[in-house]
């Protein structure tokens, strides 16, 4: 037993968890030194690594965990974030995978790799691995943004919309969902409910200007010019260049 590694663990994890990573990284970094075959102490360290951005010692780190433990998919996943980070696709692609490989139902993997095929445009794949992430945590708002942001991308609103709904009914007040489901209903000529999305959305968020450029934007879809202006001039007060190129598009589009 190697009291002095314990110690520097607990320390190390309990600072990690509080995300205090600059001092935790010492801490663990001591432990893994004393107990070089804990998987935990270099698991950890390298986790506190990667939040302190300095990939190449965590990648270390993380390859001496699989090497104490090759079964463990937490390691994988953390693996292929760095390389996903790095721009290193097809490596990240296969950490997930052998992450799936040792545990097939792992939603942090399905997550990631639904991530990864949205960074590099591949819509379909990120659309199956997060319909595969919401059965395995239908609970998650997150799993059904995943589903909608590659829905939108995929062009299919009207499955946009319900994935939107769903993670609504987790959160109610959910911007990412709010605004996916507004474009949506823009896209699709639902102009109304977009209005009544956007209203919602900006009562808890008044300080997003593309909120009030979408919600002009929908007014004036809708032939009303007033409301069009009142939005137009609450995002002049946030952002006057933005409210000019709206208002631009607005009438370019003969909306108005």
């Amino acid at each position: 037993m190697n009291d002095g590694a314990d110690i520097a663990l607990s320390t190390g994890i309990d600072l990690f968890n509080a995300e205090e990573y600059e001092k935790a990284e010492p801490h663990l970094r001591r432990a893994a030194s004393l107990k070089p075959d804990s998987v935990e102490a270099w698991y950890t360290f390298g986790l506190a690594l990667y939040q302190l951005r300095k990939f190449d010692e965590s990648r270390d780190a993380f390859k001496n965990a699989a090497c104490l433990d090759p079964y463990r998919a937490d390691i994988y996943i953390a693996l292929g974030m760095i390389l996903k980070d790095e721009g290193k696709f097809a490596e990240a692609e296969t950490a997930f995978g052998q992450a799936l490989r040792i545990q097939s139902d792992n939603a942090d993997a399905y997550l990631q790799l639904s991530v990864l095929h949205a960074e590099t445009g591949r819509w379909e794949e990120s659309a199956k691995a997060a319909q595969r992430l919401v059965e395995l945590r239908p609970t998650d708002e997150v799993s059904y943004l995943a589903l909608a942001g590659a829905y939108q991308e995929l062009k299919r609103y009207p499955e946009e919309i319900n994935a939107s709904h769903a993670a609504l009914r987790l959160n109610p007040n959910s911007i990412p969902a709010l605004e996916g489901l507004a474009l949506a209903y823009g896209e699709t000529g639902r102009y109304h409910e977009a209005v009544a999305t956007l209203t919602h959305a900006i009562q808890i968020r008044p300080d997003i200007p593309h909120l009030h450029a979408w919600l002009a934007e929908s007014f004036a879809e809708l032939g009303n010019a007033e409301r069009a202006d009142d939005e137009l001039k609450a995002l002049a007060r946030l952002d006057p260049q933005v409210a000019e190129q709206v208002q631009k598009i607005i009438r370019d589009k003969g909306v108005r």
